[in-house]
């Protein structure tokens, strides 16, 4: 077995150290960046036929693979979240929060897959979904999780 001098084992040690230090602060800060609590958001979850015709085509275009985008009107804030293509049908999003922060709005979402004995369809599908709430007074940040 080789030997290292035990002054490059102190710095290749503390070098490791010092990057996950300075990895874990940049994750701390993504997360809490967008500050407090300040609401819940109302949210109505969209049926691909009550999605904008402007919208849908946008969608069409990314949900073979995951994707987050926004998109508003005059009137609504539309949020799409796609979990990509799925080799076969039973699987459902959950919203788990959808806040209003001090700088930005936080969505957080799952997919959840068939329930064992479930009968499946086993066709591709592609799993997305489509919330609308009003449009926000200013433009911020989404925070997706």
């Amino acid at each position: 077995m080789k030997k290292y001098p035990r002054s490059i084992l102190v710095t290749a040690t503390v070098l490791f150290m010092a990057v996950a230090f300075l990895t874990a602060c940049s994750v701390a800060e993504v997360n809490s960046g967008a500050g407090e609590k300040v609401e819940d958001l109302e949210y109505v979850i969209l049926d691909e036929d009550r999605i904008p015709e402007e919208l849908l085509p946008l969608i069409k275009e990314r949900y073979e693979e995951a994707f987050q985008m926004t998109y508003t009107d005059n009137e609504y804030l539309y949020v799409c979240i796609g979990y990509g293509k799925q080799e076969n049908s039973g699987y459902t999003i959950v919203v788990n929060d959808f806040f209003l922060r001090e700088n930005g709005v936080l969505v957080d979402t799952s997919l959840i897959g068939p329930a064992a004995g479930e009968e499946r369809i086993n066709e591709a599908q592609y799993a997305y979904i489509v919330l609308r709430t009003q449009a926000l007074e200013e433009e911020m940040p989404m925070y997706w999780k």
